[in-house]
């Protein structure tokens, strides 16, 4: 841990007994500041590091999110929560500090031994683990450039058949921080597709919701219902969150039962299954192209009629098409 830091920390120990009985004289801003000089610190300590461990990323991930928190808890004048959340990043900082040291002393010892161990045995556990990586990349569909660390595999397996065990190490260590990167654009490219789909699977719901609101309408809904469909139906045009898009979704199953709207899925349903007799009726030799343009238009006028929430309207007309379409098939 640097002075400076040690500094820092220690200050924050004596505003722990202080805190609760000195609240109200306290300056909310002291604590943004204290807590911004105690990540400057931490910086300069990663700044130093060849390559950054996995678990001092999570940490400051961690950090920035309480740092973030307690500048919200200061512009909301909550001073209690910014105390909540001031300890807690300080709390961060000191662990992330003490890991950074450990770690720069385990590097300094080792770098004392390289010159003299082959590292042949860590290069191969290397080459497995990004080989893994690359099958999760295809299998995702992930566009990493894998080609960078493939290069360092090259360099380094040349430098281990030379004795230059030393460079070798250099290069096995920058190898690392490849795969970290690497690891953070896997993630970034499945959180991305995650999204993806939470809006392909929003965008389903949309459709149907514009039915509904217009079937809610000429039902006599409450305005209460048909505000918080509308509601609804703008949280699921620009979210892509899977968890709220999922939620709000619930919600649409809820008010279809509550006001018997699934009505609506059933037709929805009913012209897939006509769509698709139609689609193998037209594979048969003796029907022509107009009749089926003709039961195609039919198709789209029940559409239309569903659209402007003619349930019924919709429902008996597709009962012709199938019953139009059974016989043009007995035809045969």
């Amino acid at each position: 841990m640097t002075p400076r830091l040690f500094l820092i920390i220690a200050l924050t120990t004596t505003m722990l007994v202080t805190l609760p009985t000195a609240q109200a004289e306290i300056d909310p801003q002291i604590l943004i500041k204290l807590a911004t000089k105690a990540q400057s610190e931490v910086n300069q300590q990663i700044s130093s590091l060849d390559v950054i461990p996995e678990k001092v990323e999570e940490m400051n991930e961690k950090a920035n999110k309480e740092l973030e928190s307690l500048r919200n808890s200061v512009e909301n004048n909550d001073v209690e929560s910014a105390k909540k959340h001031f300890l807690s990043v300080m709390r961060i900082y000191k662990a992330m500090s003490q890991l950074i040291g450990e770690q720069t002393q385990e590097s300094t010892q080792m770098a004392s031994q390289v010159s003299k161990v082959n590292p042949n045995s860590e290069l191969e556990r290397l080459k497995e683990y990004v080989f893994n990586l690359k099958s999760i990349a295809k299998k995702h569909n992930a566009a990493v450039d894998f080609s960078g660390i493939d290069e360092l595999f090259t360099l380094a397996e040349n430098q281990i058949q030379q004795n230059n065990f030393s460079d070798a190490q250099e290069t096995i260590n920058k190898i690392k921080h490849e795969i970290v990167e690497i690891n953070k654009e896997l993630r970034k490219a499945a959180s991305q597709q995650a999204s993806d789909r939470a809006k392909k699977f929003a965008q389903k719901y949309l459709t149907q919701l514009d039915r509904l609101i217009v079937i809610a309408e000429k039902r006599g809904v409450s305005d209460k219902v048909l505000d918080e469909l509308k509601e609804t139906r703008e949280k699921l045009s620009t979210s892509s969150d899977p968890n709220e898009i999922i939620k709000e979704v619930r919600k649409i199953l809820s008010i279809k039962e509550q006001f018997e709207l699934t009505k609506v899925d059933r037709i929805e349903s009913r012209i897939s299954q006509v769509e698709k007799s139609l689609s193998q009726l037209s594979k048969l030799d003796h029907i022509d192209d107009k009749q089926i343009q003709i039961l195609q238009d039919s198709i789209d006028q029940a559409r239309a009629l569903l659209d402007k929430g003619d349930i019924e309207g919709s429902n008996e007309l597709l009962k012709s098409i199938a019953e139009k379409i059974n016989e043009l098939k007995e035809s045969g």
